[in-house]
């Protein structure tokens, strides 16, 4: 087989992961405290087994590196660039301006999150929105009372009376963050978490939206199915003219 098929086999593979991480990316556009993914590559030259370091490629760079090079997908970076804010009618709805951390029980040990959209279960409980316990400093925080109001530091305060804090936390090495489900991180067994950083904020019936870009992440899909269909008029082109000289090959001129 000609190096032109592996070379445009792999860059078809590039494409397809491309589109799947964009697809899943604007899947999640609504989803409060979702952090995009990039997709990571690693490029090699024809003949080099070790290749350049995994980079992340988007729009034009992927069809380039899909022209000169054989690419193997290895995974995704995750963007913790903030997402906006926006204003709910909800008083157990939260954002937090900063760099940091809601903490969250979980049957697979303590979790992280951005995402602020909690309710109260039947036992006074703050939960997320499939049931998982929010952390205090204190442990799970449970609201006995009626009226709650929660100020920019976190300190929970239930009719008027601290109750408790809840236990936001930050990583110095987020990029080792693995991503559970769409909103949640679970950390190594090697990290330790640390406390934000000063000025963090918790913000009270906000909600910090998706920091996709649905607009260029769309241009990013059209610009991958094109190329897809380039590289496929490509393969069938090469395959047509390895045929031919194979149907050829012997045959008296």
């Amino acid at each position: 087989m000609s190096e032109a098929i592996y070379t445009v086999g792999s860059g078809s593979i590039l494409q397809q992961m491309r589109l799947e991480v964009l697809a899943n990316n604007l899947a999640n556009v609504n989803s409060s405290g979702y952090k995009v993914e990039r997709p990571l590559f690693k490029a090699f030259l024809p003949g080099d087994e070790t290749g350049a370091p995994a980079v992340e490629v988007e729009s034009g760079e992927a069809s380039v590196m899909a022209k000169n090079y054989h690419v193997e997908f290895v995974g995704t970076r995750i963007d913790f660039t903030k997402g906006q804010l926006k204003k709910t009618d909800s008083n157990l709805d939260f954002a937090l301006i900063g760099d940091g951390f809601f903490s969250i029980q979980t049957d697979d040990g303590v979790q992280y999150t951005r995402s602020g959209a909690f309710n109260l279960d039947g036992d006074g409980r703050l939960v997320t929105q499939d049931g998982q316990q929010v952390l205090g400093e204190g442990g799970p925080i449970r609201i006995n009372g009626n009226t709650i109001t929660v100020d920019e530091s976190g300190a929970i305060n239930v009719d008027g009376v601290e109750v408790d804090r809840f236990a936001i936390v930050d990583f110095e090495e987020r990029d080792r963050l693995k991503k559970i489900g769409h909103t949640r991180f679970q950390i190594e067994e090697d990290m330790r978490p640390i406390a934000p950083v000063e000025g963090l904020r918790v913000k009270q019936a906000y909600l910090e939206l998706s920091n996709v870009n649905a607009i260029k992440s769309m241009s990013e899909m059209i610009d991958v199915l094109r190329t897809y269909e380039a590289q496929q008029k490509t393969i069938k082109a090469v395959t047509d003219m390895n045929i031919k000289a194979i149907n050829d090959v012997g045959r008296p001129g």
